[in-house]
């Protein structure tokens, strides 16, 4: 189904300004005073539509200007060493944007480049449905639509009275955005709009990690995740993960939200 909504989401905006941009102040930290001088281009939280979304997922979606200042310098390191990577220094254009029909297929590219899992149509299937949980970080410098970081998530009922979970599936940044704080502000912002729009019925943060990938696990432990158990075989069925296939399991309770020590 084609979509002609602007996806700029507003709600991801007002979760920013009511946190007083905590999660842009550490991503920009050199940027301060920059921070200071755009802080009037956030856009507040529009009325819910449907835009033929689900309604218990739709946003409040508006032609708003980006939540991060479009024009900033991000110092972003290359993987390769500790110096800023020259080539991606520069005037960027970001904006924090929901996923949808229209944006999905850069999603799918970005996943492919970043990931070494192959996901099928039932993954994202299930990223639309729950698109209110999953948010972008895309570049549109020269009027491209570059994807940089996604964190996707979906729910996880468990119980038959509608409790539920918020399934963490990928959080993914790209290679040369990395060790700039995107991870940590993403996931701080899910958390926060969660909180801010919480219902009586959401449980917990749940999601996975090979236990083949330490920095992963050290990115959610600093953000408030606690390892529960060690699941064995998680990835048996899947080809592109390396021995072992195994997986921490890791939770974040909603109750702990404010209670986490700063990551920034």
């Amino acid at each position: 189904m084609h979509e002609t909504v602007d996806h700029k989401d507003a709600s991801w905006a007002s979760v920013a300004r009511k946190n007083k941009d905590r999660a842009l102040t550490h991503l920009i930290r050199p940027f301060n005073s920059m921070l200071e001088s755009t802080r009037s281009s956030l856009a507040p939280l529009s009325p819910p539509t449907n835009h033929n979304h689900r309604s218990d997922y739709s946003f409040g979606l508006s032609p708003s200007k980006p939540l991060i200042p479009s024009l900033f310098t991000l110092p972003v390191r290359s993987d390769r060493s500790n110096e800023f990577n020259p080539q991606l220094s520069g005037s960027l254009s970001l904006s924090l944007e929901s996923v949808s029909q229209a944006t999905l297929p850069n999603l799918q590219s970005f996943n492919a480049h970043n990931f070494p899992v192959r996901y099928g149509a039932d993954f994202y299937t299930k990223v639309l449905d729950n698109r209110g949980l999953s948010v972008l970080l895309v570049d549109r410098r020269g009027g491209r639509s570059h994807v940089v970081a996604a964190l996707l998530a979906r729910r996880q009922f468990v119980s038959a009275q509608g409790a539920y979970d918020v399934y963490i599936m990928t959080v993914g940044v790209d290679a040369s955005f990395r060790r700039s704080g995107i991870a940590s502000m993403l996931i701080q912002t899910l958390v926060d709009k969660c909180e801010r729009e919480k219902d009586g019925f959401l449980r917990s943060f749940v999601l996975h990690v090979h236990v083949g990938n330490p920095g992963a696990l050290d990115l959610y432990l600093k953000n408030g995740f606690h390892l529960v158990s060690r699941a064995v075989g998680y990835y048996a069925l899947n080809p592109d993960v390396s021995d072992p296939k195994d997986a921490w399991v890791l939770t974040r309770r909603l109750e702990s939200m404010s209670a986490v020590s700063s990551v920034w």
